[in-house]
């Protein structure tokens, strides 16, 4: 018998390349075994720290839904004609918004001029929020409208809005000023009959929109309860007491809006 060592190297030679790439391939499954559970890991990871995000953000939201109100322990100056002077919509108000303090400066009859005249330093003292709650008796009363550009100082209805502003600014920098509409009205005696024109020839809408135009060049808040309030000409009887101030249900009504006003401005 011939002996072929030839032969026998070369199925040494394909034993070894065998087992080689057995171990090769046995390491190359591993490895892929050993990053597949890397990768799952990580995204195991990365699923749990999305689900951490969003439980932290949804108690965000949870805790800006029991935040304190916005004007939670401050004091508020209101200050207006008879519709104020009664003191009806102010403490639902305070209550609602968790005002600590109500301070009442109003007169029945008196327009907004008079409203500017009888603001001093010493009322404004700690006040934090001012409403200014007026206009229907210079419809009533025919105040001239005047211009859109009239300054404080011009004795009008757009001069008087400019004036009881600067006045506040200049005795408080820092409280919060807000303006409170007319409310619809309907015949009161010896005064013009929503909706016509007084004897100004101004409608009461006019002076609204007045209230609006110089409280937007100014960025300051307007409560709009002529159009939303709720009460117009066809149900006076139902929430006012003489078609022009409202009764018991008339101030809850109205201190349902303003409340909700005040805590959310549009």
């Amino acid at each position: 018998m011939n002996y072929n060592k030839s032969n026998d190297t070369n199925c040494i030679f394909i034993k070894v390349f065998t087992v080689t790439l057995i171990i090769a391939t046995i390491g190359v499954i591993g490895f892929g075994h050993i990053r597949s559970k890397r990768i799952i890991q990580e995204n195991r990871a990365a699923a749990e720290q999305i689900k951490k995000q969003l439980n932290n953000k949804t108690e965000s939201q949870g805790a800006n839904v029991n935040s304190p109100h916005k004007y939670e322990g401050k004091n508020w100056l209101a200050i207006g004609d008879g519709i104020t002077s009664a003191n009806q919509y102010q403490n639902e108000v305070a209550k609602v918004c968790k005002i600590s303090k109500v301070t009442t400066d109003a007169v029945p009859g008196q327009n907004l001029g008079m409203m500017a005249d009888r603001l001093t330093k010493e009322k404004l003292t700690d006040i934090d929020l001012i409403t200014i709650f007026g206009g229907t008796n210079d419809y009533g009363n025919n105040k001239l409208l005047g211009a859109k550009e009239d300054d404080k100082t011009v004795d009008k209805f757009y001069g008087n809005i400019r004036k009881v502003i600067d006045k506040i600014q200049s005795l408080n920098s820092k409280v919060k000023i807000v303006f409170i509409t007319p409310l619809k009205r309907g015949r009161v005696e010896n005064q013009p009959v929503y909706p016509a024109a007084n004897n100004a020839g101004n409608k009461l809408e006019q002076y609204v929109q007045a209230i609006k135009y110089v409280c937007g060049q100014k960025s300051i808040q307007v409560i709009d309860l002529f159009n939303n309030s709720g009460i117009n000409e066809n149900n006076l009887t139902q929430y006012t007491t003489d078609n022009l101030s409202p009764n018991t249900v008339g101030y809850e009504k109205i201190s349902k809006v303003i409340a909700v006003e005040l805590e959310n401005p549009k």
